[in-house]
C-alpha cells in the first residue's frame, strides 16, 4: 500500500519560472486538497569578495536571509495575486493555502 502525503514540494530558483511554478502548485494543491506547500531554493554557499561588500554594504547580509526575503516576497505577491488565502506557517518555506483557486 502506498502511504499518500498531502504535501508539496517546489522547488524555486529566483527565475522567471517561479511565477508560473507558484501558480500552478497553487491550482495543484487546491485541485488535490493538500495541505501544505513547501517552497524550497538550494544554492551552495559562497562567501561575496571584501570589496564587493565595500561597495555594496547589503551584500554584507547572510545570504539565507537575502533569499528568503525575495523568495517571501515573490510567492506572497503571487498568491496574493491569485486571492488566495495563505499562512506562512515557518520561516523554513511551509505555506498553508486556504480557500479555492479562481
Amino acid at each position: 500500500m502506498i502511504n499518500q502525503s498531502n504535501k508539496l514540494l517546489v522547488c524555486l530558483d529566483l527565475s522567471n519560472m517561479d511565477t508560473i511554478l507558484i501558480r500552478y502548485s497553487a491550482f495543484i494543491a487546491d485541485l488535490l486538497d493538500m495541505d501544505d506547500v513547501h517552497y524550497i531554493h538550494v544554492i551552495k554557499e559562497f562567501d561575496v569578495p571584501k570589496e564587493l561588500v565595500d561597495e555594496f554594504p547589503e551584500l554584507d547580509q547572510p545570504l539565507d536571509e537575502i533569499l528568503r526575503e525575495e523568495l517571501t516576497e515573490t510567492i506572497t505577491q503571487e498568491l496574493d495575486q491569485l486571492r488566495l488565502s495563505y499562512q506562512a506557517n515557518d520561516p523554513c518555506g511551509v505555506w498553508t493555502c486556504i480557500g479555492n483557486h479562481s
